[in-house]
């Protein structure tokens, strides 16, 4: 595996995982109604956009993004993996180096899911978040490191 900087032209690629992420990883915790609203907020030119903006990491392995996250001042924003590679390091990989750019406190958004991720590195909940998209409530976790 390698990481290194994203670019442009992974837009197609990053956008597939982002949506392929949350319907597959996120299905046990958010309802099926729940992760099309959520995938429904982001379009490929707005993410694309968000991660050219931002400091943005891709995790390759056999010339195929498995992973992404961004980091923009003290917020990580995206930390996203594709379900095959899950719990092998990667997150724990891209949040290192995600994580160097900036100096505590860091903040995260976290999923369901992804909150034991972030409770294990060291992040505490500062609020539970009540997100309404598209009359679907989305609850994640304003975290603190």
């Amino acid at each position: 595996m390698i990481i290194r900087a994203y670019q442009q032209t992974d837009s197609y690629e990053v956008f597939q995982l982002f949506q392929n992420t949350i319907r597959v990883t996120n299905s046990p915790d958010y309802s099926s109604a729940e992760i099309e609203a959520w995938i429904s907020c982001t379009n490929e030119i707005s993410l694309n956009e968000r991660l050219l903006n931002s400091y943005t990491l891709v995790a390759v392995k056999d010339n195929k993004i498995i992973g992404y996250g961004n980091i923009q001042k003290n917020m990580l924003d995206h930390l996203y993996i594709h379900h095959n590679y899950v719990h092998q390091g990667v997150a724990t990989k891209l949040c290192d180096l995600l994580e160097r750019q900036t100096q505590l406190p860091i903040l995260v958004h976290a999923s369901i899911t992804a909150k034991p991720f972030f409770e294990k590195r060291g992040y505490h909940t500062l609020n539970k978040r009540d997100n309404f998209i598209n009359n679907q409530l989305l609850i994640n976790y304003e975290m603190q490191k």
